[in-house]
């Protein structure tokens, strides 16, 4: 595995009564019975169930020798936190996406106090799909910027062609999330209608954001994954689309604020 100077750490927090946490998370990463990376993301919104957050972890090994149990998450403080979906991913320094580890359909809860739930919790190798993978959904990881105005009550669509063939156009209606207002992350999992590998996406494809409203929107980062399961937990994941940093384009059907339409 390549050097990832920075994991990023997505979650989607279970619709539940006092499910969401204050308190910081710790993942980390064990060789052998040595840990070779550690990092804390700071809380997010306690009362938002997106979680999309980035950690410096000066990470160097051979992926190879992980196991299902190299990778743990734990929750720092004793407010307790339930997670539904868990996706952890690095950055290399060219910005490449590296997927690590990943858990979906969780029923435990993470607490520091053992009277709320598990200390740690062990987060499963997630596979990084190469070119020939097919892709059955995708995963949309949004972060809207915290300014004045960014958030926004517009719908969105997410449309990728190839070779003229629309094979996804998902409009991102209301969810149990806080949907993409100022501040908050928000996990999204779209279906795919044909289903396509990343060669026939890398050669002939085109995957495009609109908005549908009035309202404009300023994302602050933004993911979009293939996932090689039509349901329930993948195996690999196919990093499609990476902003780190968006960049300060704003979405909006107005010309004179920003674009009604961005490519991905």
């Amino acid at each position: 595995m390549p050097e990832v100077p920075f994991l990023m750490l997505a979650a989607l927090t279970r619709d539940v009564d006092d499910a969401g946490s204050a308190d910081r998370l710790n993942v980390t990463i064990n060789v052998n019975g040595i840990d070779v990376a550690t990092a804390e993301f700071v809380a997010d919104h306690p009362d938002a169930q997106g979680y999309l957050r980035r950690a410096e972890a000066v990470v160097s090994f051979d992926s190879g020798s992980l196991t299902n149990s190299s990778v743990r998450i734990g929750n720092r403080g004793d407010d307790a936190w339930a997670p539904q979906h868990i996706l952890l991913f690095g950055h290399t320094t060219r910005e490449g996406v590296v997927p690590i580890a990943m858990e979906t359909d969780l029923t435990e809860w993470l607490s520091s106090d053992a009277d709320e739930g598990a200390l740690t919790l062990p987060l499963r190798l997630v596979g990084f799909g190469g070119s020939d993978t097919v892709i059955h959904r995708l995963l949309l990881l949004v972060r809207t910027a915290d300014k004045d105005d960014a958030g926004t009550d517009s719908l969105i669509q997410l449309r990728v062609t190839i070779s003229g063939q629309l094979h996804v156009s998902e409009v991102i209606t209301d969810t149990p999330q806080k949907d993409l207002e100022r501040g908050v992350a928000n996990w999204y999992e779209l279906p795919v209608q044909t289903p396509f590998t990343r060669l026939e996406f890398d050669l002939n494809g085109r995957m495009e954001l609109e908005i549908l409203g009035a309202d404009a929107w300023l994302p602050d980062s933004l993911y979009v994954f293939g996932l090689d399961t039509p349901a329930g937990r993948p195996t690999k994941l196919v990093p499609l689309a990476s902003k780190r940093i968006w960049g300060g384009l704003v979405l909006s059907r107005d010309p004179d604020e920003g674009s009604t339409i961005v490519g991905l």
